[in-house]
């Protein structure tokens, strides 16, 4: 279990205490404290998040709380906080006193925002779909194809290792974690270094998780995908950046023998975005249908963005990962970023229309369900 986290909310005539237990049932209790004097008091309660009756005076308060774990108790204080003071004095950090510009729309820092409010409601946001087998369960229910082998959802210890298969985390990013298992060699996706053997790659697994990089020890097995333009070699990556159904950016990975990039923009256009620049080279190019599954994907998700990423087999499109907050986003050249930014305030106004109209996303409330 999480240690508990007591935070404070101000309500104008007063405060909420909140206390997070990760879904436990516990039962709490919360002191009020006005300059050390304590005023208020909950009694043992249920409810983790507690409203203090009566108006507060101005001052300074802190929330001590009691969280009752079974046999144990855990024992918070919240900081220190002022309340009703008159602080009209005290100039705001970053006060400027001359014009200013309308400030640059930026993809990274609207994904960093889109990640905050959907911190609280994950299970109904896109982030629903960064678990990888939610992905490929919502893929199936709209007729595309996925490399899953089962459902099953291993730890690095338990994890069948077999010839022509994927192994990667059940949530991860910038593909950490990822080793491919062909018949004759073990690859590290991300440092394209050959393994040993199956220790070896199931050492590395738990040293992954050991140091954070990965963050559970949750990993599941796909079909190894081959290529449409070399059969013997992994497939070609395409990734989307997807804006409510509009693909306005993608990228050609290909990794074998090394690994090289190819960026499109919306016209097909080989562009360099101040990402893998070191990396580029002139792509096999990407398909229509390719475009046309990414944009069906993005339009049955209820978000401004998410990045599909396709596999490139010989007998089409293969689903890799949806994916609301893609790795790196920062390493965009300005104007990329700016560009993008644009794309995603615009996707942001389609899907708010459509809502308001009374759009049903049924694949995806079908998988929330689900869960």
């Amino acid at each position: 279990m999480l240690i508990p986290k007591l935070t404070i909310k101000g309500l104008g005539s007063t405060i909420s205490a909140r206390v997070i237990t990760d879904g436990l049932k516990v039962e709490f209790k919360f002191d009020l404290y006005h300059d050390d004097e304590l005023i208020q008091t909950s009694g043992k309660v249920k409810n983790g998040i507690w409203v203090p009756k009566q108006a507060l005076n101005p001052g300074k308060y802190r929330v001590d709380c009691v969280v009752y774990l079974g046999e144990r108790t855990e024992k918070l204080q919240s900081r220190i906080f002022e309340f009703g003071i008159n602080k009209q004095s005290v100039k705001p950090r970053g006060h400027k006193t001359g014009p200013k510009h309308q400030p640059p729309a930026s993809f990274y820092s609207l994904l960093y925002w889109e990640s905050r409010k959907a911190h609280s409601r994950r299970s109904t946001s896109a982030w629903l779909l960064d678990n990888k087998t939610n992905a490929y369960d919502f893929a199936k229910l709209l007729g595309f194809e996925t490399p899953a082998l089962e459902s099953t959802i291993f730890t690095a210890a338990n994890i069948p290792l077999e010839s022509n298969t994927v192994v990667k985390p059940l949530t991860g990013v910038m593909s950490q974690g990822v080793f491919i298992i062909k018949e004759n060699q073990i690859i590290d996706l991300v440092k394209n270094v050959t393994l040993e053997n199956t220790d070896h790659l199931r050492q590395s697994m738990i040293t992954m998780v050991a140091e954070g990089i990965i963050k559970e020890d949750q990993w599941i097995r796909e079909r190894l995908i081959f290529g449409d333009h070399d059969s013997s070699s992994p497939a070609r990556d395409l990734k989307f950046y997807t804006f409510y159904g509009e693909p306005f950016l993608s990228l050609e990975t290909v990794r074998m023998p090394k690994v090289e990039r190819c960026w499109y923009d919306n016209y097909s256009n080989l562009i360099d975005t101040g990402k893998y620049s070191n990396e580029l080279f002139v792509g096999y190019g990407i398909p229509d249908e390719y475009y046309a599954i990414a944009a069906e994907i993005g339009k049955n998700v209820p978000a401004p963005f998410v990045r599909v990423d396709l596999l490139a087999s010989p007998d089409g499109a293969v689903l890799n990962e949806i994916t609301p907050k893609p790795g790196g986003a920062h390493l965009f050249a300005t104007s990329i970023d700016q560009k993008l930014g644009n794309f995603m305030i615009g996707a942001d106004a389609r899907l708010r229309s459509e809502l308001i109209e009374g759009k049903d996303f049924k694949v995806f409330n079908q998988i929330k369900n689900q869960n």
